[in-house]
């Protein structure tokens, strides 16, 4: 599990896959979208980077960069939901 700032807690099963985390396998609270395309929880797709290097987490497949956005509209909609 990712440390620092939590991710937010709700059964995986009632959640949305596109909420969920790949990483962390936890609802995100903060996203952040990688070069790969996906989303991750901030704190987790760092502490991989700093792990594996510039590989994505779910390709597989090595990235140019590790540069990350933040995903503000999946933010939105994970702050609707959870409401």
């Amino acid at each position: 599990k990712a440390e620092g700032r939590s991710a937010v807690s709700a059964p995986a099963q009632d959640v949305p896959e596109e909420l969920i985390c790949p990483l962390s396998h936890q609802v995100m609270s903060d996203p952040w979208i990688a070069a790969d395309g996906f989303s991750y929880e901030r704190t987790a797709i760092e502490e991989w980077f700093a792990r594996k290097g510039a590989r994505s987490p779910t390709t597989g497949l090595p990235l140019p960069d590790t540069r990350l956005l933040p995903n503000n509209a999946l933010r939105s909609i994970i702050a609707s939901y959870v409401e």
